[in-house]
């Protein structure tokens, strides 16, 4: 076996290896997704946010007690201004999963049930 022959096989079981892994991460993401409750949240844009590959806002969001943090990189994220609240919908088994409703922003006063909604709440509608 010549050495470029086991550079060729080496780098063939690399790049299979990586595929399995990226596969098998969205392919578990997506079953958790499925078989996971979600809830909806207020969140609340804190902060700028800004690294080598994007631009966007950071937020903050309550979980059963458990303060958590999100980025968020879209064009309305990055419209939105600090301090608005927007309705979020969260999945139960991995809280840090979220999407932001930027068309549903939610008033400070409404109060946020520790453990979320599990419809959103009356006369807020999301697409």
């Amino acid at each position: 076996m010549t050495v470029e022959s086991l550079k060729y096989r080496l780098s063939m079981i690399f790049m299979i290896g990586l595929v399995i892994v990226v596969v098998g991460y969205l392919v578990y993401k997506n079953y958790v997704k499925s078989q996971s409750g979600v809830r909806y949240t207020v969140c609340e844009i804190t902060t700028k946010y800004i690294s080598a590959k994007d631009v966007g806002k950071k937020f903050e969001y309550v979980v059963e007690g458990k303060r958590l943090e999100g980025i968020c990189t879209s064009q309305k994220c990055i419209d939105a201004q600090i301090g608005s609240r927007f309705l979020m919908k969260f999945w139960v088994d991995n809280p840090e999963w979220t999407e932001v409703y930027f068309d549903v922003p939610v008033s400070s006063e409404m109060e946020v049930p520790d453990k979320g909604w599990v419809t959103p709440p009356s006369g807020r509608s999301v697409r």
